[in-house]
């Protein structure tokens, strides 16, 4: 043991005494009592804990959107069964959770050994280690248990994991959708993995065609924001299809152009990269389960919002245009907002959420575009729990599959400072 700013730390041939020890061989049961196998076999049944007439009885959450996508686990309750799970060895089984458990309460003490770690030459804040450290153990919970039973693995992103993983291309196709229909009555687009589903099609409505990509995710992290080059500035600009594809997204949408003006709180991955509060503005708040909500921007400051750790991005333009499946009624708001022409026929963009179940719309609305009114009695009718107007014009570009899926106005994509973006979480190797 090696004293070091009067803490005390493994050596290098400690540490290894202590992983190596951690190793358990399920087969050797001579060194265990003679009792402790029937010990095992009720510890693994308790832990199980499954009982189908008790999940039958409970009651379904419902749903306020009418999407046909099966809802996925919370970031609380990703460990489930859906049927009676299989039976090991208790013996195999009891050591695998002990063995798992050994290795998370290591990695927490390892994390807890003061304001700043290093391990292999790498850096960690005390600021990121508890994000690092939960998904590292979520992933690491999620492979354990998986060759228990059988329960599908759930993959957590980190936030600085950039770019994010590359979707299979096999899974980009198209299908026939009952209640999602493209205005010629061609297939729709999709995607599906383990992780992600997405919808994509083009519906005519008032006289004019609006692009949506339907989203589902497993987990909160796909959920994601890019600046160019990571910095809020007019000097870091690219395409929305560029960005895009270097970041491995199965779809995603332009945001709100922040470099474009000079105020607009802006938070990106929990910290404040522009503190200039803007007047006027509703900012809108993703939290860490991927939830959407808004907060005037002058009243951010005194929020819960503010310094929690909760938070994951603000995104900077607005205003809301729905908010409890009701559309936003203030006149001032929807008619006199400062930017992005809300009393003018606008080529339009929007990111909405179905509830609170990592279920999400994104929708551009092509030129001659609509009064903001009446594009969010669009969004509206879709279901929608809430809704948030982006920068339209020629910022407004969705893509899919490393194209863009709308016709973007005045010509053709301009370059921007930032995008939403949603991600496989399925690892490439």
């Amino acid at each position: 043991m090696i004293k070091k700013d009067n803490r005390q730390v493994l050596s290098d041939n400690e540490m290894e005494e202590l992983i190596s020890g951690l190793k358990f061989n399920g087969d050797a049961t001579e060194s265990m009592p003679a009792h402790s196998q029937a010990d095992a076999d009720a510890a693994a049944q308790r832990f199980s804990g499954y009982n189908a007439a008790e999940e039958n009885a409970l009651p379904s959450a419902p749903r306020r959107s009418s999407a046909n996508i099966p809802s996925t686990p919370s970031r609380s309750a990703r460990v489930h069964a859906d049927k009676p799970l299989p039976r090991q060895s208790g013996l195999v089984t009891f050591g695998k959770i002990m063995g798992m458990a050994a290795m998370i309460l290591l990695s927490a003490w390892l994390l807890s050994s003061g304001g700043k770690m290093k391990l292999a030459s790498v850096t960690v804040s005390a600021k990121d280690r508890d994000a690092v450290f939960s998904a590292a153990s979520g992933n690491l919970l999620s492979e354990a248990l998986v060759e228990i039973h059988e329960i599908p693995k759930v993959y957590i992103l980190e936030r600085n994991d950039d770019p994010t993983p590359v979707p299979a291309q096999e899974n980009f196709t198209k299908i026939e959708d009952p209640e999602r229909k493209n205005y010629d009555d061609t297939p729709i687009d999709y995607y599906k993995d383990p992780t992600i589903e997405v919808k994509c099609w083009k519906e005519k409505t008032k006289g004019v065609i609006f692009n949506y990509a339907e989203v589902t995710i497993a987990d909160p992290s796909q959920f994601r924001r890019k600046l160019v080059h990571d910095v809020v500035s007019k000097k870091h600009l690219d395409f929305p299809s560029s960005t895009f594809k270097k970041m491995n997204g199965v779809v995603g949408m332009s945001s709100d152009y922040c470099a474009f003006r000079s105020y607009g709180t802006i938070v990106q991955n929990g910290n404040i990269v522009r503190n200039k509060v803007s007047s006027f503005m509703d900012l809108m708040i993703v939290d860490r389960e991927a939830n959407l909500t808004y907060v005037a921007d002058k009243s951010f400051a005194d929020s819960k919002y503010y310094n929690s750790e909760d938070l994951v991005y603000t995104i900077a333009f607005g205003p809301m245009i729905v908010n409890d499946y009701t559309v936003n009624t203030s006149r001032s708001k929807m008619t006199k907002y400062p930017i992005g022409e809300p009393a003018q026929r606008y080529p339009r963009a929007a990111i909405a959420q179905f509830g609170y179940d990592k279920h999400y719309l994104l929708c551009t609305v092509d030129s001659p575009g609509l009064t903001l009114v009446d594009f969010a009695e669009v969004i509206q009718s879709k279901g929608v729990r809430f809704a948030y107007n982006l920068d339209g014009g020629q910022t407004a570009a969705l893509m899919f599959n490393n194209q863009l899926f709308n016709n973007v106005a005045y010509g053709g994509e301009r370059e921007i400072s930032d995008i939403v973006f949603f991600a496989t979480a399925i690892p490439n190797n």
